[in-house]
């Protein structure tokens, strides 16, 4: 009888310790919001943003569809039009994508933040200026932290 109780102990331990780490990833996607730019010259921005506790995280990514010279990901979090600020530019050389570091800011109660993907990429063949992009490749979220 006693090893019929400690095997259900050590079961329903592992049940918690199963199902623990499901409960905390589903909070946090309901917190999550991502979006696309639009594709330019066979690449497409992203970016994501959530919330977890409280603070706001976002990083944004940069997809072609082949391999480039150099893949740059650049990712902007603001709080309240910019009352709070932080950025991050990371590059990458003979890539197909590249993903910016997860930055993240204080939340602040009935605050909007905003994040935006902005990454750009230069090609063996790209004969233009490789760092103006059009404002419609930009991938934009925003999250109002209540």
């Amino acid at each position: 009888m006693k090893r019929v109780f400690k095997g259900m102990a050590a079961g329903a331990v592992t049940g918690l310790l199963v199902l623990l780490p499901v409960t905390e990833s589903q909070a946090a996607v309901s917190h999550l919001k991502s979006d696309s730019g639009k594709s330019y010259k066979g690449c497409k921005n992203s970016v994501v943003m959530w919330r977890d506790g409280g603070k706001m995280f976002a990083y944004s990514k940069l997809t072609c569809s082949k391999r480039q010279a150099v893949v740059r990901a650049s990712v902007a979090l603001s709080g309240e039009n910019g009352k709070t600020f932080t950025k991050s530019l990371d590059g990458c050389k003979l890539a197909k994508t590249c993903t910016s570091k997860t930055i993240s800011l204080k939340g602040k109660k009935n605050w909007t933040f905003r994040a935006s993907g902005d990454g750009t990429a230069s090609g063996p063949d790209w004969g233009e200026g490789d760092l103006s992009w059009p404002t419609s490749s930009v991938a934009h979220v925003s999250y109002k932290y209540a």
